[in-house]
């Protein structure tokens, strides 16, 4: 039997390659080609010896004659496309694109997808009736709506994959004596459904330039809904999945979400002889919402436990922003006995005695949640949306200016209406150590009646370190992004046709409220696609943007 290997791949995945790409002889010659680019060496393996016909994975095969395996790319696509582009009087235009796309990523029934988009747009400005209107030297009306798709996920994730561990470490326990066999384990659960994450959307603008284009104006509102996002989810314990020590998982389909809002971007060019300078100013507007969830039971999807112990820090839910901040809302800190009795006292009256503890093992100097259900005592129900991850407002603005040979450049970035989570908070003023703390510690709470935000210290402080609007910051902030000051050499004209030097300084100035080192925060492993959609904005001592000074000459023969 010739198996396709790479990572204990199944037989299924070469029979993928043949019907997808057409009858290739897997003892082929150097040189083969599945897809563009993609290309594979000599691969073979003849395994036989099962002892279970219901996996067959040449990792766990009980003889096995590998000749030579080596490849350069474990999926393929192959791609069929076509445009098609018309414009009548220079006033009417339309775009249209089609392609088909297939992928070796996922199963035989859903390799395909067909994409497709199309354009119109219309000249306005170029139409009789607009002679009147001098000022107005273009306007142009503009929509589109098209499809596309995204299978950029690891291969083989249909299929199970089997791992026998590294040397001894997978052995199992048999028989009287207790002698050992070596064995394997599925560390993951195969999902022959998936398929293409698609994404449609639906653009809407016009552009305007007054007086000559000296004032340029672009407007866009947009659409996009992205339908089954491909994701990796955590599999419960029970199902015995996974490495050991570690939690099983499996790829799916789930989580579909819009984005909607508008674009705007405003340009001016000064068009004078001495001071020359131009504006551009852009600013953009989304709201982020998920529409469905393709968990099992519409069930939330739960991330981003940045620390063990602190508790899951993101929910996505239906109705509401991806990867929101989810999680229990600081109130203040017990400052005595004697508050801490009266909270434990209004929990049992609530409760008709039931319940007898307003939040289960808190003492003074602990932190009150807000009962937000209002059922006099603290539990999971009393956790609630906290943050967004994805900010409302980015905006942005260039200004270049030239006098004779002197020219300068400051470019502007910000971001508004959109929080981070400090998770460097836990570890520098959480006081579950006793070591690595900021100055801020000094004020925390130290006997009865003070009256601090700052809890007690000790490693055994209840729930002071779950996950709570004590690590949810405003993220917003005003950056600096570059600024750069030239001249340019008149008298090096007759050698080089530009002589120019320059300063400039990179990530000048940030302009904001968040206390740890950097507001602009993708992820805490933004090469993980999954913590990048589940768990973003996540501070975790990220390293800052640095200050770049650079001193440079620019040669143009």
């Amino acid at each position: 039997e010739y198996f396709n290997y790479r990572y204990g791949a199944l037989l299924e995945n070469y029979f993928n390659y043949n019907k997808l790409f057409g009858n290739h002889d897997i003892n082929a010659t150097i040189g083969n080609t599945f897809g563009p680019g993609q290309r594979y060496r000599s691969v073979t393996v003849l395994a036989s010896d099962y002892s279970s016909d219901a996996i067959q994975d040449v990792d766990v095969a009980n003889t096995k004659s590998i000749q030579a395996s080596e490849l350069n790319s474990q999926k393929s696509r192959l791609s069929y496309f076509g445009r098609i582009g018309y414009t009548f009087k220079e006033k009417y235009v339309l775009n249209a694109t089609l392609r088909r796309d297939g992928t070796s990523v996922f199963g035989l029934e859903n390799q395909w997808g067909t994409f497709y988009g199309i354009g119109l747009a219309w000249a306005v400005s170029k139409e009789s009736f607009m002679r009147n209107l001098p000022s107005v030297s273009n306007l142009k009306l503009r929509g589109s709506y098209g499809k596309t798709g995204n299978d950029n996920i690891e291969p083989f994730k249909t299929t199970s994959t089997v791992w026998k561990g590294n040397g001894n470490n997978i052995v199992y326990s048999f028989g009287d004596n207790l002698s050992f066999s070596h064995g394997s384990t599925i560390n993951s659960m195969p999902n022959p459904s998936l398929k293409w994450e698609e994404t449609t959307q639906v653009d809407v603008g016009f552009d305007l330039g007054l007086l000559s284009n000296r004032i340029n104006f672009v407007f866009d509102y947009f659409n996009r809904s992205n339908k089954d996002l491909l994701i990796e989810i955590l599999l419960p314990l029970t199902t015995g999945l996974g490495n050991p020590g570690q939690q099983g998982t499996q790829w799916v389909n789930a989580a579909s979400m819009k984005n909607s809002g508008f674009e705007l971007a405003l340009n001016y060019n000064s068009m004078s002889s001495m001071i020359k300078w131009d504006l551009s100013l852009n600013t953009t507007y989304n709201v982020n919402e998920v529409t469905a969830l393709g968990t099992v039971g519409n069930l939330p999807i739960l991330k981003g436990e940045f620390t063990g112990g602190v508790g899951n820090s993101t929910r996505t839910d239906i109705g509401h922003p991806i990867a929101s901040y989810y999680g229990y809302v600081f109130d203040h800190v017990v400052k005595s006995q004697a508050e801490l009795d009266d909270l434990n006292a209004r929990a049992a009256d609530a409760t008709n005695g039931d319940i007898t503890e307003y939040k289960v093992g808190m003492k003074p100097g602990d932190r009150v949640w807000k009962d937000i259900d209002g059922n006099g005592y603290i539990d999971d129900n009393d956790r609630t949306y906290i943050g967004n991850p994805s900010p409302k407002w980015q905006y942005g603005a260039v200004l270049n200016a030239s006098y004779k040979n002197l020219d300068f450049q400051l470019m502007l970035h910000g971001v508004a209406g959109v929080d981070v989570v400090n998770g460097a908070r836990y570890w520098w003023e959480g006081m579950s150590k006793p070591f690595n703390q900021t100055t801020a510690v000094l004020d925390r709470w130290k006997q009865d009646g003070d009256v601090t935000d700052m809890p007690r210290a000790g490693q055994n402080s209840g729930a002071n370190l779950f996950f709570s609007s004590w690590y949810v910051e405003k993220g917003n902030y005003l950056r600096v992004k570059n600024i750069s000051l030239g001249y340019t050499v008149p008298a090096m004209k007759s050698v080089f046709d530009k002589f120019r030097i320059y300063v400039a300084v990179q990530n000048a100035l940030t302009f904001t409220k968040y206390s740890g080192y950097d507001p602009e925060i993708s992820s805490y492993s933004p090469t993980d696609d999954d913590n990048y959609i589940f768990q973003r904005g996540v501070d975790l001592y990220n390293r800052p943007n640095p200050r770049v000074y650079r001193l440079g000459l620019e040669l143009n023969f």
